[in-house]
C-alpha cells in the first residue's frame, strides 16, 4: 500500500511533509487539527514533539479510525478528538497552531472558515488550497464523483485566492508553497 500510495497520492504525501515542516519548531506546542480524519497528522505531529493535538472532524467512522491509531497518546491525555462540524464547535481554549488539510475542497465559504480557525490560533495557520489539476479533466471527474456520491461540490483556488485568504486573517506574514504538479498550495499564515 505504501507503493501504491507514493504513486497514486504523492500530492496528499508531499502536503502531510511540508505540513509537518512549516509547523517545526512543534516541541511543546498545542495544535488543533480541523478534519483531522484517521489521525495521520496528528501522530506525526506528536512524533515531531507537539504537546497536544485536538482533533474535530464530523465523520465519526474517521474519528473510530483516529482513535485506534492514537490509542496511547488518548490514554495520555496528549489527544482529544471531537466529533462535530467545526463550524458549529465551543471551546474556551486557543492553540499554537491551527491545521486544516483537505477541508478547504469542500467549503463552500472559504472566508468564513479561515476567519473561524483565526479565532482559535495563536501562532499559525496552515491550510491546503486545492488547484484545478494540470489534467483539467481530473478535477471535472472530481466533481462529478463527489456530487453523484452525494457528497457535495469540491471547491478549487487561484493563487491570488490563496493570497486573499491569508491576507484576510490579519497576519503578520504568510507564505504559499506550491505543491507542485498542479496540486495546489500549503498557505502558512503566522501572527507573530
Amino acid at each position: 500500500m505504501r507503493v501504491v500510495n507514493r504513486l497514486l497520492r504523492r500530492a496528499v504525501l508531499q502536503r502531510f511533509d511540508f505540513t509537518i515542516d512549516e509547523m517545526l519548531p512543534t516541541v511543546g506546542a498545542t495544535v488543533l487539527d480541523v478534519g483531522c480524519g484517521s489521525g495521520v497528522l496528528a501522530e506525526g505531529l506528536l512524533k515531531a514533539g507537539a504537546e497536544s493535538v485536538t482533533g474535530v472532524d464530523v465523520s465519526q467512522g474517521m474519528l473510530d479510525l483516529a482513535e485506534n491509531r492514537l490509542n496511547g497518546p488518548i490514554r495520555e491525555g496528549k489527544v482529544s478528538l471531537v466529533c462535530e462540524d467545526f463550524m458549529e464547535w465551543q471551546t474556551e481554549s486557543r492553540f499554537d497552531y491551527v491545521v486544516a488539510l483537505g477541508v478547504f475542497d469542500y467549503s463552500g465559504d472559504s472566508q468564513q472558515l479561515i476567519r473561524r480557525m483565526r479565532n482559535f490560533a495563536l501562532r499559525r495557520i496552515v491550510v491546503s488550497l486545492p488547484t484545478p489539476s494540470r489534467f483539467r479533466f481530473r478535477s471535472g471527474i472530481r466533481r462529478i464523483r463527489y456530487r453523484i456520491q452525494g457528497k457535495g461540490d469540491v471547491y478549487y483556488y487561484s493563487r491570488d485566492d490563496a493570497e486573499e485568504l491569508a491576507k484576510m486573517c490579519g497576519a503578520s506574514s504568510f507564505r504559499l508553497r506550491d505543491l507542485g504538479s498542479g496540486q495546489g498550495f500549503l498557505v502558512v499564515v503566522d501572527f507573530e
